[in-house]
């Protein structure tokens, strides 16, 4: 799934973290908002996967892939890598190394275009 930022701040008024007008691989929805990594320059993290609201995109592809998978929680749907699906973000943002790899084992994996433009070969 391809989509494209539109706007510069999200309804809340923080700052997404994207260029507008670039196009950003989705690597997963979750509850309606999808989760793109940010530019390499973003501070404070580059290259870190972060929720934005959905509407603050343009869809220019929205085939999902295929390894996707769906849960539903509390009435909220899901979609991404079943790796991903549980917690496993929370873990990366509290400073878990060994997420941190396993993210970056993930993420080429599953999404070769996104890591050949942030980490080359």
């Amino acid at each position: 799934m391809i989509v494209t930022p539109t706007k510069e701040y999200d309804s809340e008024g923080s700052r997404i973290r994207l260029t507008r007008g670039k196009e950003y691989e989705v690597l997963a929805i979750e509850a309606g908002c999808y989760r793109v990594l940010t530019d390499p320059e973003s501070i404070p993290y580059g290259n870190d996967p972060v929720l934005y609201e959905a509407s603050c995109f343009n869809v220019n592809d929205g085939e999902e892939p295929s390894f996707w998978v769906t849960e539903t929680d509390e009435g909220e749907t899901y979609r991404g890598p079943f790796v991903w699906l549980r917690y496993f973000f929370e873990e990366l943002h509290d400073g878990n190394a060994k997420a941190r790899e396993e993210f970056k084992c993930q993420l080429k994996k599953y999404y070769p275009r996104t890591w050949r433009e942030r980490y080359g070969s």
